[in-house]
């Protein structure tokens, strides 16, 4: 498997060969194939389809840190409605 990244900044995915190694590596976050292939499908599924997807949880999990690492980039800080939504959750 290929490793990758989301770059925060830049707002895509790059392979380890093309990340700027002089920019923030926090601005970096890895994404796995897994998870690359849940993105695609959530970016092109039939929304009204009665057909269920399967989604590994890593994947999903993986998705999520990046989402909140994006939404938290954007705002400069965390966002109290995530907060709030898990801790109904329970997480």
């Amino acid at each position: 498997e290929e490793a990758a990244v989301v770059n925060l900044r830049d707002g895509g995915a790059l392979c380890t060969d093309c990340i700027d190694t002089a920019r923030d590596v926090r601005e970096n976050l890895p994404i796995h194939k897994d998870t690359i292939e849940l993105i695609e499908k959530l970016s092109s599924c039939d929304w009204k389809s009665d057909e269920p997807m399967k989604i590994k949880g890593s994947a999903l999990i993986e998705a999520e840190h990046i989402l909140t690492g994006y939404l938290f980039y954007l705002f400069g800080k965390p966002m109290k409605s995530l907060e709030f939504l898990q801790q109904i959750a329970g997480k």
